[in-house]
């Protein structure tokens, strides 16, 4: 049985890590992203201080982060407001775009099952357990 939810969210990880323009902690920060990812909405609220631990740096640190991967087209954020956690719903990019920033040819992914997806070809595969 194939579990497209795993596969997009392997794919918005690969896609980060290709990005040749973003450093290795920014990737950390995507990976807890991608952790926290629900099934059922296909995003992630978790806190500032929960990803700045999971990649090992400040509250400030993580902010700008958060916004080299927003500003590369692979995230968005929304915000939560007063004491209220911000939201955030991966981007995966179609690979055949010719700019890493060409924002007409991607979409935020649609992790909730049995919810149609692109087309991926790439991502036609099984997994068996």
């Amino acid at each position: 049985m194939s579990d497209r939810f795993t596969a997009e969210k392997l794919a918005w990880l690969e896609q980060v890590q290709d990005d040749g323009e973003l450093s290795a902690t920014v990737f950390a920060v995507a990976f807890g992203i991608a952790r926290h990812l629900n099934r059922e909405t296909g995003d992630a609220w978790p806190s500032q201080a929960t990803l700045g631990e999971m990649a090992g740096v400040s509250d400030r640190q993580i902010r700008k982060l958060l916004k080299i991967l927003h500003t590369q087209g692979h995230l968005d954020i929304q915000t939560g407001g007063f004491h209220r956690p911000d939201r955030y719903r991966p981007i995966l990019k179609d690979r055949n775009s010719s700019s890493s920033h060409d924002r007409n040819h991607s979409s935020a992914l649609t992790l909730k099952t049995g919810t149609p997806v692109p087309e991926r070809p790439e991502l036609q595969f099984r997994l068996t357990l």
